[in-house]
């Protein structure tokens, strides 16, 4: 329920590209994403790492991988 004040460039509808991607920081009215200009969409290429734990949904609750 937290309220974003600036929504930066998400203020309209973006199309995406392939490969690209737009992301957003879990704390929302803060991060530092892709709504801000500095950051902006990003290539897959620039993507890196891989997610070892699901919190949600809880009945897949545990270590991925």
């Amino acid at each position: 329920k937290e309220v974003i004040l600036d929504p930066g460039r998400a203020y309209e509808p973006i199309t995406l590209g392939k490969d690209e991607y737009f992301v957003m920081g879990d704390n929302r009215p803060v991060s530092k994403d892709s709504r801000d200009s500095a950051i902006g969409v990003i290539q897959r290429n620039q993507i890196y790492g891989v997610g070892v734990l699901v919190l949600y949904p809880f009945d897949e609750l545990g270590l991925k991988g």
